[in-house]
């Protein structure tokens, strides 16, 4: 049997938050980013074809009983939930991905990164809100729910800015949001950022590359330019 998701918000991914830190920022910033994706290749789990489903598109079922995590987990511990994973990401996996993001934090941060870790002083989650069978992040795997959970996140911390990792994310974003109310402010900022307001909460969304990218290394310059720019907004 499976066991139900005891949390009845409608994400299902916790983001990674230090509170203080978080509140503190960047430039006195507070700064919500959201990749796109996690995903799970374990094929041999008795539990993968359902919990990576891209039909249902819900891993919440899972949540305490996965498999990898109970093997993981030592004795006396507790499992460390499947809506842990963003922090999971940050804190254990630190991949290649993180690293190069975490890269131009500590660069827009100058000094006041040497020291510290600077994940802590933005919260992270994932866009879409259930395990992919793959790597690759495809628009079909987007739902009306991973906004309506973007919208919780962003309610719940209140961000100055959102940083969005590639355009498959942002693009879902824009168009739920109602693209036709900020098509004149992304062309005027060659489609980098924008201002949205949820609830009367105002704040700037900015898209970069996916630090996974190839096109990363080659537009970083415009990354770092338009992230300074929206932090002295």
């Amino acid at each position: 049997m499976t066991q139900e998701s005891e949390h009845t918000e409608i994400k299902f991914f916790k983001p990674r938050v230090i509170k203080d830190s978080y509140k503190e920022g960047i430039k006195g910033k507070k700064i919500l980013v959201v990749g796109d994706s996690f995903y799970c290749t374990k094929t041999t789990c008795e539990y993968h074809s359902e919990c990576t489903d891209i039909k249902q598109k819900n891993s919440s079922a899972y949540n305490l009983i996965c498999p990898e995590r109970l093997k993981n987990t030592a004795a006396g511990e507790n499992v460390i939930p499947l809506r842990d994973e963003p922090t999971v990401a940050i804190d254990e996996y630190d991949s290649y991905s993180y690293q190069k993001f975490k890269g131009l934090l500590q660069s827009l941060m100058g000094e006041d990164s040497e020291n510290i870790n600077v994940w802590d002083y933005v919260a992270f989650t994932n866009y879409i809100q259930f395990f992919l069978p793959q790597r690759e992040t495809d628009s079909r795997f987007i739902t009306e729910k991973d906004y309506s959970s973007f919208v919780e996140v962003v309610n719940e911390l209140k961000p100055d800015i959102v940083v969005t990792w590639g355009d498959a994310v942002a693009n879902s974003i824009r168009n739920m949001y109602g693209r036709n109310k900020i098509e004149d402010e992304l062309i005027e900022n060659q489609h980098y950022y924008n201002r949205m307001q949820f609830d009367g909460h105002i704040f700037t969304i900015l898209n970069l590359c996916h630090p996974s990218s190839r096109k990363w290394a080659s537009d970083i310059y415009n990354s770092y330019k338009y992230f300074k720019k929206v932090l002295s907004i």
